[in-house]
């Protein structure tokens, strides 16, 4: 069985992903390859109300910063579990776009003040200056 190929892009709004992610796609297609294009959140039935839900709902100005790190999370869960893993087991090519670092993205360092296992959290790497 042929292994598949995951290849991601990450960055901030307007820095060119989704040209990028174009560009490759077509080039992959056109030498034959099966290419699966997907994005987060969504990217899956689940995903989009997700997306939906974080990006755009007028209800979710109150969402806290756990809450939507959670449902961001549950949308990757989804696209693992019912696209990527799948895609790549068939020897496929999987392009993704994802946001910016969770952390960076979020701006979470809240998150990072929880108790965990009875004791504080740390950052895995050093907050930017």
């Amino acid at each position: 069985m042929t292994k598949g190929l995951f290849i991601t892009f990450e960055g901030t709004e307007g820095c060119g992903k989704s040209t990028q992610v174009k560009l490759l796609t077509e080039r992959l297609t056109a030498l034959g390859h099966h290419v699966h294009t997907l994005r987060e959140p969504g990217g899956t039935p689940i995903g989009e109300e997700l997306r939906h839900t974080l990006k755009h709902s007028q209800q979710n100005h109150a969402m806290t910063a756990e809450a939507e790190l959670l449902l961001m999370n549950a949308s990757r869960a989804q696209l693992v579990r019912e696209i990527i893993r799948p895609a790549l087991d068939a020897g496929e090519i999987v392009v993704h776009v994802m946001q910016p670092a969770v952390r960076a993205y979020y701006n979470l360092e809240e998150l990072w003040s929880l108790p965990v296992a009875g004791r504080r959290a740390k950052p895995p790497l050093p907050a930017a200056a």
